[in-house]
């Protein structure tokens, strides 16, 4: 399992898998999302876009899958989704909120 946290690994959009990280609840209210780590007892304020994709990181889903995801969801751009969501799972990635699965076989296994 590999943390996102350099930005090799975040340009690897069709090989890396994020997913939620276990202890995370999640509350949302007026547009924001709060999330509480348990482990380390840390509170996290995240806007929709950031909420959006964390709730959307199941391990199945490419990094890229999550960039058309955002694109399609707010009309702009591939690049600008792809950008959104490298700079999202990067954070998300260093705070322990998220892990990415790499496919064996993968040049990053």
């Amino acid at each position: 399992m590999y943390t996102i946290t350099q930005p090799a690994l975040v340009q690897d959009n069709e090989t890396i898998r994020p997913a939620k990280c276990d202890g995370i609840r999640a509350h949302r209210s007026d547009g924001e999302a709060v999330l509480y780590d348990e482990q380390s007892k840390t509170t996290y304020h995240l806007n929709e876009t950031a909420f959006l994709l964390w709730d959307a990181c199941d391990g199945t889903r490419t990094l890229g899958d999550l960039a058309s995801m955002l694109s399609d969801r707010y009309e702009v751009a591939e690049a600008i989704g792809q950008d959104d969501v490298d700079q999202i799972a990067a954070f998300l990635a260093k705070v322990k909120l998220v892990t990415a699965e790499v496919p064996s076989g993968s040049y990053l296994d």
